[in-house]
């Protein structure tokens, strides 16, 4: 759901009920999460999310949008084009950072609320969340890409496919395991570090000239 213009004012306002409403949902679920609980914490009126936001399910799917766009601007600040020499380095920092953001417990908890949120609606609020990562990569990693002059380095130019096969295999199937809970694979810092370095070298000496 797009987020209507306001004012300042106005936008001072959502960010509060920004933060706040998603720590409630983190921190108790979707389900015995309720607006009026939010409101209790942040003041105003019910009126102001149903406006702004409309229902609980859409007040939620804001701010999982939210959290997808600034996690991407916060990628943008760190992966300054300058401090990486050439591709690896590239591929090194955009991993670590991947994983940081992907381990730590709010990916985790807003990625368990998604998933189960998608049993009841056949999947849109997955779809949206898949939709706006896959947009926001695909704008950022192109211009990348073509700042290494990746053409004359990589045996392929999708570098959409590129770039997500390389995220997926630096994030799975542990990620996954950790937001069904299993239990399997939890990597500590040295095992990140460890399985970064393979995935970069696989990568580079599968896909590279």
């Amino acid at each position: 759901m797009e987020e209507k213009k306001v004012s300042k004012k106005m936008q001072k306002r959502c960010q509060m009920l920004y933060e706040v409403g998603l720590e409630m949902f983190l921190e108790n679920g979707l389900e015995k999460t309720s607006l009026s609980d939010i409101v209790k914490k942040t003041g105003g009126s019910l009126s102001t999310i149903y406006e702004h936001f409309g229902k609980k399910e859409d007040f939620f799917e804001a701010l999982v949008l939210k959290s997808i766009e600034d996690f991407y601007e916060h990628l943008q600040k760190k992966l300054l084009i300058d401090d990486c020499n050439n591709l690896e380095d590239f591929l090194y920092k955009l991993g670590d950072i991947y994983m940081q953001m992907y381990f730590s417990k709010k990916s985790i908890l807003i990625t368990r609320i998604v998933y189960s949120q998608s049993y009841k609606d056949n999947g849109k609020m997955a779809k949206i969340f898949c939709e706006k990562i896959t947009k926001l990569t695909k704008s950022m990693f192109d211009e990348y890409f073509e700042k290494f002059d990746a053409k004359k380095i990589l045996k392929y130019d999708n570098y959409d496919a590129l770039i997500n096969e390389f995220i997926l295999l630096v994030i799975e199937p542990e990620f996954t395991n950790e937001v069904l809970n299993i239990g399997k694979n939890v990597l500590d810092d040295k095992q990140k570090e460890q399985k970064l370095k393979r995935v970069v070298d696989m990568f580079l000496n599968g896909y590279r000239k």
